[in-house]
């Protein structure tokens, strides 16, 4: 980052984060600086600062966390974690697993083949899954 941000840069990287749509006149007004400050400095920001922009949809169906051990070669076991259909996000974790997946399915059965696919990859030992009952 070719300059520290300050902290109107992170009111309006919060104010960004809860809503990427937020227009430049409403962080203005939430933040006290001026239309143009805040076009300035979202324009720095995306290209000092912000890594990448997503779009993240409602659910679509059944969405789930599958925490996985793995045997060794936990990288490669991401590699191929994150190629399979419906897998949203990946982490490698801390504590007694090795990696966090969160996925998406259309159905509880389609979720279960998801799992079962996830099972198969070589260089895991154990998943258990928790099925998301409500996104905040």
């Amino acid at each position: 980052m070719g300059m520290a941000a300050d902290e109107t840069d992170l009111k309006i990287l919060g104010l960004l984060k809860g809503n990427a749509r937020m227009s430049n006149t409403e962080i203005a007004k939430k933040t006290g600086i001026s239309e143009a400050s805040v076009r300035r400095r979202a324009a720095r920001l995306a290209k000092e600062v912000i890594k990448r922009f997503t779009i993240e949809l409602k659910s679509a169906g059944t969405g789930a966390l599958i925490f996985i051990i793995t045997t060794s070669e936990t990288a490669k076991v991401a590699t191929a974690i994150a190629a399979i259909k419906g897998v949203q996000d990946l982490a490698e974790i801390s504590g007694d697993y090795d990696i966090c997946a969160k996925v998406e399915a259309g159905s509880v059965g389609e979720l279960n083949g998801l799992v079962d696919e996830i099972r198969k990859i070589k260089g895991i030992k154990k998943t258990k899954t928790f099925i998301i009952l409500r996104n905040w």
